[in-house]
C-alpha cells in the first residue's frame, strides 16, 4: 500500500467509517486544490449507496478543533515542494486535539 496512497487512503476511510468517522474533510494544497471537487465528488457517489455512506467535504476553510466533532477524519494532499504554514499549524492542531489526519504529499 506504500507505493499506492489511493488503496491506502481507500483503507483509512473505510476503517474511519467503521469506528463512526463518516465525514471526511478534504484539505488540499493551493497548487492542487481542483483535486478537492473531484476527490468530494469521487467519495460521495462511490459511497452513498442505500443511505449509508461517507460524508466528504472539500474547498472548506479549516476551523479550531473545537467546532469538529468526533465523526470527522481529516485528509491532508499537498505537493512535496509546496507548504502552507497556516495550513500546517490549523492540521497540527486538529492533531494535538485527537482528530485523526492522514498526510499524503505527492511529488508531482
Amino acid at each position: 500500500m506504500k507505493d499506492n496512497p489511493g488503496v491506502a487512503l481507500g483503507v483509512v476511510l473505510a476503517e474511519a467509517a467503521k469506528a463512526g468517522r463518516d465525514k471526511i474533510t478534504f484539505v488540499v494544497s493551493e497548487s492542487v486544490e481542483t483535486l478537492g471537487g473531484w476527490l468530494e465528488q469521487l467519495v460521495a457517489e462511490s459511497t452513498g449507496k442505500e443511505g449509508k455512506g461517507l460524508v466528504p467535504v472539500a474547498e472548506e476553510s479549516l476551523g479550531a478543533p473545537s467546532v469538529y466533532s468526533d465523526d470527522r477524519l481529516f485528509v491532508h494532499i499537498k505537493l512535496a515542494d509546496f507548504s502552507d504554514r497556516d495550513q500546517e499549524a490549523k492540521l497540527e492542531a486538529l492533531e494535538k486535539a485527537g482528530h485523526p489526519v492522514v498526510r499524503i504529499t505527492m511529488s508531482s
